[in-house]
């Protein structure tokens, strides 16, 4: 196991791309959307779903990229 700083660096990268790779093109939408700080109706408003769609979205961004709440997913996004 590698445990430098470049190995860590490289392993990160590889687990940030496969976050992009994991999201459909609509998440990755709303995605930006709660980065740029809109609330979940500003979202459905923005992208013409329903408000129940945008919290689907959001559940499956949270379970695909394994984080618990808004600031996780933007800063997971930010590290991008």
């Amino acid at each position: 196991m590698c445990l430098n700083k470049y190995c860590l660096r490289v392993l990160k990268m590889k687990e940030l791309k496969t976050i992009e790779k994991t999201l459909t093109n609509r998440e990755q939408e709303v995605l930006q959307l709660i980065s740029h700080g809109l609330k979940d109706r500003e979202i459905a408003d923005q992208l013409f779903i329903s408000l129940s769609t945008v919290k689907t979205h959001i559940r499956s961004i949270y379970k695909k990229i394994k984080v618990r709440n808004r600031t996780e997913a933007v800063i997971q996004l930010n590290k991008n």
